[in-house]
């Protein structure tokens, strides 16, 4: 018995065309990761601090934003892109968008919030979030009224 198997050949094909050695070049930076997908991530611990990079090259430091809202931190960018190129007998203009946004769940008590802090080199973001000491962490203690 044969199992009968769809293909959808018309993507696959496109794809091949746009990822071609000599167009990735040709190509704005921001083309290579805009098809819908959150930059590639890597999150270390230690007994210190999280630390969280992201491969988004071809940006800059001013393309990030990094919030802290309700223990959630929030990492995004918005990134609008034009090449133009002009000579003798032609022209050719291209522009792209990319945009991206991760979102963080914190430990409550656990990370020094006012301490987060961020670089950008060579392609890669990395926010390192420190982590309280047990001894610094905070003890919620609800006492009990009488009635």
């Amino acid at each position: 018995m044969k199992t009968m198997v769809k293909r959808n050949v018309f993507p696959t094909f496109l794809d091949e065309i746009f990822n071609e050695p000599f167009l990735r070049n040709a190509l704005p930076a921001s083309h290579m990761i805009s098809k819908g997908q959150v930059p590639a991530l890597n999150l270390k611990e230690n007994d210190f601090q999280f630390t969280i990079e992201m491969a988004v090259p071809g940006m800059k430091k001013s393309d990030f934003k990094i919030e802290v809202e309700d223990q959630i931190l929030t990492i995004s960018s918005v990134k609008n892109e034009e090449q133009e190129q002009e000579q003798a007998n032609w022209k050719r203009k291209e522009f792209g968008f990319y945009s991206f946004k991760r979102n963080f769940e914190l430990p409550e008590d656990a990370v020094f919030l006012e301490q987060i802090s961020a670089h950008y080199e060579d392609g890669v973001l990395r926010v390192n979030v420190p982590k309280k000491s047990k001894e610094e962490k905070v003890k919620k203690v609800i006492e009990v009224g009488v009635v």
